[in-house]
Order: structure tokens, then sequence, then C-alpha cells
């Protein structure tokens, strides 16, 4: 979710599943609408559907599935709310299924909206064969893989994505060459490293005994999804169904962390259904200060009012206008983890 700093209302992103038993199964169809509260969470509106699947959500749409599968649709989302670059982006996650024999592969998708458009339908827009170029509402989706070589591009080339017109059931697809294997970064949840000046991704594993470790990509640059491999958590293992972050500098928001957090788990974790593991990831060439380290710096809101010192105290005040004055002059000192605190 997110608050509006606007209005303070509460806007969130809602798995939608509906349709049960699409093609006599015990399964369903997926879609992810937009919520708002107006009480600080206390009720919500579903508004709309904003990001739904390219293919039908029909029951026993045998026109659109006429063969032996079907696309699940969208859901499953993880929401990064990114002030950098101004917008919403959401990882979300698709499956293809065996009418005859439940989900056999999972595939992540990302879309993106801008902020000022409060997660409205219309603003969403879907990553597709290397652009923002489809629709949040029916757009085709290209499905995001890890960059291991020079030449990658990060996602399935468009003529290797499913089709409902393939023959053969889900393994016989992708063992021919002509749907996707499951991606290792379905379901990833991702916040920015401040410590690293990267965006870190935490997927849910292919392997789902339990029996390997979480793994952490990372990227430089959201408009273009570009996943590595960075490396795993070694021998703590689980098979991790849902994931957040949370850093001790920042503490209220899975936005930003520094260099060492606190990866959380729900169900399927290492020895319960709820825990998380300290997770430090180093670099030898962490990211420069955002800023000169030896320059002082006026700090102002939107509005313009200057926050400052209050004279000859050690309170904080805030002015309708800057003086010039000394006391509205700050400095900032590194903490070593990708945090600064200032004076």
């Amino acid at each position: 979710m997110w608050v509006d700093p606007d209005t303070g209302d509460w806007y969130g992103l809602v798995h939608n599943e509906f349709t049960p038993q699409p093609f006599g199964d015990g399964l369903h169809f997926d879609a992810i609408d937009y919520a708002v509260s107006k009480d600080q969470g206390r009720t919500w509106t579903i508004k709309d559907k904003v990001i739904t699947s390219p293919y039908s959500t029909a029951r026993n749409d045998t026109t659109a599935f006429p063969n032996k599968t079907y696309y699940y649709g969208d859901g499953d989302q993880r929401l990064l709310v990114d002030t950098a670059s101004g917008y919403f982006y959401v990882y979300y996650g698709s499956r293809l299924v065996d009418k005859s024999g439940g989900w056999k592969a999972f595939h992540e998708h990302v879309a993106r909206a801008p902020i000022a458009g409060k997660m409205a339908p219309g603003t969403w827009q879907k990553w597709y064969d290397g652009a923002w170029s489809q629709p949040g509402a029916g757009g085709k989706e290209s499905n995001l893989v890890p960059v291991t070589g020079a030449g990658d591009t990060g996602y399935t080339p468009a003529a290797s994505e499913y089709s409902p017109a393939g023959t053969g059931t889900v393994s016989e697809q992708v063992a021919a060459g002509k749907a996707p294997a499951t991606s290792p970064l379905f379901v990833m949840d991702v916040t920015y490293n401040a410590y690293l000046g990267l965006y870190i991704g935490e997927p849910q594993q292919v392997d789902q005994s339990g029996n390997a470790p979480r793994q952490f990509y990372a990227t430089a640059d959201l408009a273009t999804q570009k996943w590595t491999l960075v490396g795993d958590t070694g021998s703590y293992h689980d098979a991790s169904w849902y994931r957040w972050f949370l850093d001790g500098a920042n503490r209220t928001s899975s936005a930003v962390v520094g260099k060492t957090f606190r990866a959380y788990c729900s169900i399927s974790c290492a020895s319960s259904s709820g825990e998380y593991a300290n997770i430090t990831i180093d670099s030898p060439t962490p990211a420069a200060a955002p800023f000169d380290p030896a320059g002082t710096y006026r700090i102002a809101n939107g509005s313009g009012r200057i926050l400052a010192q209050t004279s000859g105290g050690t309170t904080t005040t805030s002015l309708a206008a800057g003086t010039g004055s000394p006391l509205e002059a700050w400095s900032f000192a590194a903490n070593g983890d990708g945090s600064y605190r200032f004076f």
C-alpha cells in the first residue's frame, strides 16, 4: 500500500481470485485490483481492476483455450513505491495450468504507473518485449528472467512466450521451447539498497522443497529490468512463499534498506511459518554519497518551509522563509550502512 501525501488516503493493490473452477478444476483466475481507504485502513473500497490477463478469464472458454492448457491470470503482486523515479512498480506472477492437472510453470512480470496517477486504471503500463508498451488491463506481458551474459535482455523473447493455441501439456510445451519454464524471479519483492546504490530483488525459489537457499538479484535501473544474481543465503534454506524487507535504520518501510537488513518470511520458512534472517550484502565499491559530505544544506518541504535549529536550544523549528542564518545549515555524516545522520 501507499499513503497519498496530498490527502492522507491509503491506496493498496488487491490480489483478486475469481471464477472458481474455470475448467472444472480446483483453481481459479487472478487479477489485480486497486482499493482506497479514507479512514487509515479501517475500511476499504475496491475501485477497479488495474492489471489483468492478456487472455480470457471466462469460465469454460474453449475458444480462447482450445487445447490442454490455460493461463491463470495476473496476481501475487509485490509493490515498490519508487519516489526517485516517480513510479509505482508492481512485480506480479502468472501461471500456466494443465486443465487436467494443476499449475505447472510460474512466470514473473512487471508493470509501472506514475505515482501522480494514484494507481488509477489506465495509468499502468506492462513491460513487454523490452518496453513499457502494453496497457495494464489486458495487455501483453514479458516473462522476466535473470541476466547471465552481456547480450541478455532479461526477458523471454516474444516468440517464445506461451500461446493458448499451443498443443500438449505445459511440461511438453516447455520441453519443446514453446513456453517458458518457471522463472527464478517469480513473485520477487524489491527494495532500494542505499548502501549498494542498487535495487535488490528477492524471489521465491524455483525449488519449493525447502532445501534451497534464498537468492538475491540486483539491478541499477528499473527502467530496463535487467536483474543479475548477486548471492544467496548459503546454508539458510526455505521455500518462502511471502517475503519482505525491513532495515534497522528505516524501520517503517520496505522500500529502502541498507547494508544489513532483515529478510522476513511467512509460510514455508526455514523452521516455522513466520521468521526472519539477518542478511548483509557487502561490496568493495559501495555507492558514493548522493551529496557533498563536506557541504552544508538547507532542508525544506514542498511548500518552502525551512527546517532550522532553535536559537540557544537543541530543538528544531520550521520557518516560512529562509534568512540565511547558520541555524538553517545542516551537515550530514555517514553511518557506514547507506544511512546518514544530520546535525
